[in-house]
């Protein structure tokens, strides 16, 4: 007898779309505003690499144009910062899903 596979949903009672632009200044991080959430993902659709960073300091995650990305593990959309790879001071949008 065959078994049927466990069917998973994901339980979501909040979440949220965001566009966001990089800083004026290439150099400077751009912090997400505080919506509690459980995981936040960003579609780069910008034509140029982003840099992310959680917690405002530590190492950098690359997220290259054309990608997204899911950041699992977080509580607040402001754990998440991100600015320009490349320092330029064109601003770009990227836009966030936030679900908690």
């Amino acid at each position: 007898m065959a078994t049927q596979p466990a069917i998973i949903r994901p339980v979501m009672v909040r979440a949220g779309h965001l566009a966001v632009q990089t800083s004026a200044s290439g150099a400077t991080y751009v912090t997400l505003a505080h919506n509690v959430c459980n995981q936040v993902t960003v579609s780069n659709q910008t034509g140029v690499s982003i840099a992310v960073r959680q917690d405002g300091s530590g190492d950098i995650f690359v997220v290259p144009t054309g990608a997204f990305y899911t950041f699992f593990g977080i509580s607040s959309t402001n754990e998440i910062s991100f600015k320009r790879l490349d320092d330029s001071n064109s601003q770009v949008t990227l836009y966030w899903r936030w679900e908690g």
